[in-house]
């Protein structure tokens, strides 16, 4: 999304900080959030953590609807992410 290298800059201030391994992916979810309002310009989404047999029960439920596979993706990535998401081009 914003990354740095020739001639490109984030358009905020960065610092270059070592972090333990541990926290390496809750600072890189920190980080994603932060990026996202940026670009949006609203507030990131509240944390929707799903679990992998939640989100296999989800996926069936969607299944079952019969719907095109279009529609189906777009209802998981809802029920995945939150919010209104299409699949539109």
């Amino acid at each position: 999304m914003f990354s740095g290298g020739r001639g490109k800059k984030a358009p905020y201030e960065t610092l270059v900080i070592r972090v333990p391994l541990p926290l390496a992916p809750s600072v890189e979810k920190q980080i994603e959030s932060y990026r996202e309002f940026i670009v949006s310009g609203t507030q990131p989404s509240e944390d929707r953590v799903v679990s992998r047999e939640e989100a296999v029960a989800h996926a069936k439920e969607i299944l079952k609807q019969k719907k095109s596979a279009k529609q189906s993706l777009e209802k998981l990535l809802q029920v995945l992410y939150g919010g209104e998401i299409s699949l539109k081009d």
